[in-house]
C-alpha cells in the first residue's frame, strides 16, 4: 500500500489575512498556501482528501464513495452556476486587476485566479420565447438552452516536492428546458416564477503523470477519476424586479433566487449515486443609459453590480459563501437589422471574493 500523503492546512492567522485582503508580502507563506488552494479546487481537492481518508481509515469503505458523491454534486451544481450567464461572467481575456490599478487587494484577483479563469471554457446557447397571456399584462416565458463547461488543469493530484504535474479535465454538457410566469404588480414592480429542468452529462479524464500520484490511480480510477455520470436536476427560480426611469437612465433593481436539486441516474456503483443540492441568490442593480451618435444605431451605456450568495454543494468550489460582480459595457441595438439579436456589446467585468476573482474583457449579446 502506498504511503498516505500529508495534507497540511494553512494556519488560521494566515488564512484570515488572505480573507481580509490585507497586504501580504509575495514571499509570505500565505501566498504559497493560497496558490495551492486556488489551483487545487473542485476535483483535485476531492481526490487528495478522499485518498487520504480512504488509505488512512481502511475500516471505512464508504469514505471514498462519499467523497466521490460530494465531488459529483459539487461539479454539477457549480457547472449550472457558471453556465447561468448572470451569476459569473467569463470573458475573451482575463487579468489580475492588481497588476493594472495598483489596488494590492488579493480579493480583487491574483495571478493564480486569472490563470484559473483561463483554464475554464464556457459556452451557453439560450433561446427564450415570451408572450402575453390573454386578458392580462402577465407574460409566459419559455426557455431552452444548451451549455458546455470545460475545466482543463495541470496540477499535482498528490502534493509533492518533485517537479511534474498531472492532467485533469472535467467537462459538463447540459440541456435545459423550462418556463416562467411573470406578473406585473404595477409599472415598477414585477415578479417572475420559473421552473426549469436540466439534463447533464459529467465526464472526468485524469492522467496520472507524477510518481507521487501514480500509485493511487488503481484506487481512484472508475470511482473518483476517469468517470462519466448523468444527472437530472430541477431548478425553481424566483425573481423580483423594481424598474425605474430616472435621471435619463433605466434602473433595474433585482433579486434573483435559484434552488437546485436533483439526482444522478443510471449509476452502476454507489459512489456515483449522488443527489446534488445547492442554491445561488443574486441581488443587485442594472442600469442602462441611452446614448446617441450620428449615423449609428441606438446605443446604451450598461452598468451592473451584484452580490451573489451561494450555498449547498457549490460553496466549497467557489471558496466562499458569497462574492461580488460588477461590470460596465457599451451596447449597440441590433434588432432592426438582426432579428435574433436585440443588442451586442463589449465591456469589462470584475469578480471580487471568490476563487474566480479578477477582471475580464467580455463580449455580450441580448443583454437585459
Amino acid at each position: 500500500m502506498p504511503p498516505v500523503p500529508q495534507v497540511k492546512l494553512p494556519h488560521k492567522s494566515i488564512h484570515s489575512r488572505l480573507k481580509a485582503g490585507r497586504n501580504v508580502p509575495k514571499d509570505d507563506p500565505a501566498r504559497r498556501v493560497e496558490s495551492i488552494v486556488v489551483r487545487k479546487h473542485w476535483t483535485s481537492v476531492c481526490i487528495l482528501v478522499a485518498t487520504t481518508i480512504f488509505l488512512a481509515r481502511p475500516a471505512m469503505p464508504d469514505a471514498l464513495d462519499a467523497a466521490a458523491q460530494a465531488n459529483i454534486s459539487e461539479t454539477i451544481t457549480t457547472s449550472m452556476l457558471l453556465t447561468n450567464g448572470e451569476a459569473v461572467r467569463f470573458g475573451l481575456w482575463n487579468f489580475n486587476p492588481n497588476d493594472y490599478f495598483e489596488i494590492d487587494n488579493d480579493q480583487f484577483g491574483s495571478a493564480d485566479s486569472a490563470q484559473l479563469r483561463q483554464e475554464i471554457s464556457v459556452v451557453s446557447l439560450p433561446y427564450q420565447w415570451q408572450t402575453h397571456l390573454p386578458g392580462s399584462d402577465d407574460e409566459l416565458l419559455v426557455l431552452a438552452k444548451l451549455a458546455y463547461l470545460d475545466i482543463d488543469q495541470d496540477i499535482q493530484v498528490v502534493a509533492s516536492d518533485n517537479p511534474g504535474q498531472d492532467e485533469l479535465r472535467d467537462t459538463v454538457i447540459s440541456g435545459e428546458l423550462g418556463g416562467a410566469w411573470r406578473h406585473h404588480i404595477d409599472r415598477h414592480w414585477r415578479v417572475t416564477l420559473g421552473l426549469y429542468s436540466h439534463l447533464l452529462h459529467y465526464k472526468n479524464r485524469t492522467r496520472y503523470k507524477t510518481e507521487a500520484s501514480k500509485p493511487f490511480a488503481p484506487v481512484l480510477d472508475g470511482v473518483l477519476t476517469n468517470i462519466s455520470v448523468n444527472a437530472l436536476v430541477a431548478e425553481p427560480t424566483l425573481t423580483v424586479n423594481y424598474l425605474l426611469d430616472a435621471q435619463g437612465a433605466q434602473w433595474n433593481f433585482f433579486s434573483d433566487y435559484h434552488y437546485i436539486a436533483g439526482t444522478t441516474y443510471g449509476a452502476h456503483i454507489e459512489a456515483h449515486k449522488a443527489k446534488p443540492e445547492a442554491f445561488f441568490w443574486s441581488n443587485g442593480l442594472r442600469v442602462k443609459v441611452p446614448t446617441k451618435a450620428a449615423f449609428l444605431p441606438a446605443q446604451d451605456l450598461w452598468l451592473r453590480a451584484a452580490r451573489v450568495d451561494v450555498g449547498g454543494d457549490m460553496s466549497h468550489a467557489l471558496g466562499s459563501t458569497h462574492y461580488y460582480e460588477a461590470g460596465v459595457a457599451w451596447l449597440v441595438e441590433t434588432n432592426d437589422f438582426m432579428g435574433i439579436l436585440d443588442n451586442i456589446g463589449i465591456g469589462i467585468n470584475f469578480n471580487y471574493g471568490s476563487v474566480l476573482r479578477g477582471g475580464s474583457i467580455i463580449f455580450m449579446f441580448n443583454e437585459k
